[in-house]
């Protein structure tokens, strides 16, 4: 679920952010991940987000995140991720 719709799939998923990066065109972004707790054999991350956003002017915006990280083979992956964009975006 995304600000723009629901996609699914790695193709829905380039695509999406294909779209959003030559819309936007993001820049500036810093992500912080400020609190990491133990979710059964997952881990849950607790975080936010700030970027600058270019539509014809520059636009500072940000958003909270909630990941969901799970164990898959040698390495983590978002298994979750909730991503509520603050005030100005």
């Amino acid at each position: 679920m995304a600000p723009l719709g629901i996609v699914s799939g790695r193709d829905g998923v380039e695509k999406y952010f294909a779209a959003v990066f030559q819309r936007a065109n993001p820049s500036d972004q810093v992500t912080k991940i400020s609190y990491v707790y133990a979710f059964g054999g997952d881990l849950c991350a607790i975080g936010g987000r700030s970027q600058t956003m270019n539509l014809g002017r520059p636009i500072p915006g940000g958003a909270y995140l909630i990941r969901v990280y799970t164990r898959v083979g040698d390495t983590w992956k978002i298994r979750a991720e909730v991503d509520k964009a603050t005030a100005g975006l």
